[in-house]
């Protein structure tokens, strides 16, 4: 079996994770780890079995003396424009983490080369692989035309990984990508226009904008409404959120773990509540979870990049979840109504 190499940058919490899906799938092999920190490339040496001259704080350097097929991103949001830049030129596919970049303009210009070099760019929207996401793709349709998609998402989070303190609107940038692409994934629609809000309470360890609430017009006249904090104490959500689809027979409730419900309209227009199923298989923990997630993305990835088709999350498709971000942060800030183009 022919392994596909990879070059790991970021060995943090993230590339940790990685790390554990990796050393279980035999198609795969790192030939290299950039970190800034000492400490994480020496345990990069370790867990990877490297030597120093595999291990760097020198992406561009490590790149053109280990010659990779691909590139996995695990840097901070603010690094990725860069990181692809690089990558690419350097003619390697790569799997980055959300978001492509932080400005449209750099995320266009990464969506050209990779074009241009015929290489994939894949980015990392693992909630998509949730099992229970795909569950309500296929049920969706039982509750009829979707009038609102309402998603609660609240945690009172400690980060080791320490840069999302310190930069500018981080639950928009770093988080609430996810749920908006899986509202694009699940409705297969786009988001017409935006009104956000964002704020910080006084407790927040963070710079600003750990807190959101935003409204999105969908193209099928349906509305999706979103609440969000990394900030708040008690109660804590799931990671992928308390999520109320309500359509025109019914309504779908997912407690964004196990529990999932639908209450509907019955012929003789009564209300009719189920519990769906879910198959004894995807019954993981919230961690085990997100490690299959990360696993079936990898195996996505690596699929795309020997058959050369760009998978479902590829960079041309994922800037439309990248516009519905940086739309809700122009919202935002200039507090008022932005249309998404």
């Amino acid at each position: 079996m022919k392994k596909t190499t990879f070059i790991l940058i970021g060995y943090g919490n993230m590339g940790k994770d990685w790390g554990k899906v990796i050393s279980k799938m035999n198609n795969i092999h790192v030939v290299g780890v950039v970190d800034l920190l000492k400490q994480n490339r020496l345990q990069a040496l370790i867990d990877f079995r490297l030597t120093e001259r595999q291990v760097s704080d020198d992406f561009e350097k490590l790149l053109s003396l280990l010659k990779p097929d691909a590139v996995i991103d695990c840097s901070p949001p603010f690094a990725h424009h860069k990181n692809t830049l690089i990558t690419l030129n350097n003619g390697c596919h790569i799997l980055g983490e959300k978001p492509i970049s932080l400005s449209l303009n750099e995320a266009q210009e990464v969506i050209d080369l990779s074009i241009i070099k015929k290489r994939i760019y894949m980015v990392n929207q693992n909630y998509r692989r949730n099992p229970i996401i795909n569950i309500i793709q296929k049920t969706i349709g039982q509750i009829g035309k979707i009038y609102s998609i309402n998603i609660d998402y609240f945690q009172g989070l400690e980060f080791k990984d320490t840069f999302r303190y310190s930069f500018d609107h981080p639950l928009l940038s770093d988080m609430a990508i996810h749920h908006f692409d899986l509202v694009r994934m699940i409705t297969g629609q786009e988001a017409k226009n935006v009104y956000a809000k964002e704020y910080n309470p006084e407790t927040s360890k963070f710079k600003n904008g750990s807190g959101v609430f935003c409204q999105f017009d969908i193209d099928n006249g349906a509305i999706f409404s979103y609440r969000g904090s990394w900030s708040s104490k008690g109660f804590n959500t799931s990671y992928n959120g308390f999520w109320r689809i309500v359509g025109e027979y019914g309504t779908m409730i997912w407690d964004g773990n196990l529990s999932l419900s639908i209450e509907k309209q019955t012929k003789d227009h009564n209300l009719h509540k189920y519990e769906i199923k879910i198959p004894k298989k995807y019954l993981f923990t919230p961690y085990d979870v997100f490690l299959y997630e990360l696993r079936e993305n990898l195996k996505l990835f690596v699929a795309s990049v020997n058959n050369g088709k760009p998978p479902d999350c590829w960079c041309r498709d994922n800037i439309n979840s990248l516009k519905m971000i940086l739309s809700a942060i122009e919202s935002s800030e200039k507090s008022d109504i932005i249309r998404i183009n």
